[in-house]
């Protein structure tokens, strides 16, 4: 039996013609064996930003993880893929099961693949982002989360660095990160990179993927007004 039905197959057969072994797409696909190659798990993150009437002041919720890695320490809700699930479905179930939030909208804004961004195993993450009403939402901890809070957000800005405060009335915990800004010249695809230096109460690499989140949606926003 092969991953996907005879039916959707037929989509994949090419010109029809045998590989160098002399085999069929169907007899190549019979013996293929997933297990013979390595391969890294797939993750879902989603940043959610919570704004005023004025849409000015952005608040993030974060969850607080209740197990290792990280334990403790502040993320976005997300989660594994299953294996027969679009990546688009897991960020809204991720977010309905850690936050109890429903109906919210995400869009897909970039992945992040770091060979040593998780100490379980080889795991590449897509990040995606949402912008609600803040008054519209009332995030409530489950699945993995210990604890769901809006965190308000602060950004300072250098020339060569950025420094992000999170602090909500919510908690006593202050979170920051700061990061080297490097410029990435280019003919057509110029752009800025942001390295991290330290951080204190932030989850695994979720310090890049709040920054470059926040940046994405204050960029939409600052277009539309």
């Amino acid at each position: 039996m092969t991953y996907l039905s005879e039916d959707k197959n037929k989509r994949f057969l090419g010109d029809g013609s045998r590989n160098e072994n002399g085999e069929s797409l169907e007899e190549f696909l019979l013996k293929y064996d997933p297990s013979h190659y390595q391969t890294p798990s797939s993750t879902v993150d989603t940043a959610v930003f919570a704004y005023d009437k004025t849409k000015t002041k952005l608040k993030l919720l974060l969850i607080k993880r209740r197990n290792h890695p990280s334990i403790g320490e502040w993320a976005l809700p997300g989660g594994f893929v299953e294996f027969d699930e679009d990546i688009d479905v897991t960020s809204v179930r991720e977010l309905e099961e850690e936050t109890g939030l429903t109906g919210i909208r995400t869009v897909q804004i970039g992945t992040y693949g770091a060979p040593d961004r998780d100490p379980r195993t080889r795991i590449i993450t897509t990040l995606y982002a949402a912008l609600v009403p803040a008054d519209s939402i009332n995030p409530q901890a489950g699945d993995d989360a210990k604890d769901a809070v809006l965190f308000d957000i602060d950004l300072e800005e250098e020339r060569d660095s950025v420094k992000l405060i999170l602090t909500s009335d919510q908690t006593d915990s202050t979170l920051e990160a700061i990061y080297k800004k490097i410029e990435i010249p280019d003919e057509f695809f110029s752009y800025t990179k942001y390295e991290l230096i330290s951080s204190h109460g932030i989850a695994l690499d979720h310090e890049l993927l709040i920054l470059d989140a926040y940046m994405y949606i204050k960029k939409h926003l600052e277009a539309d007004s």
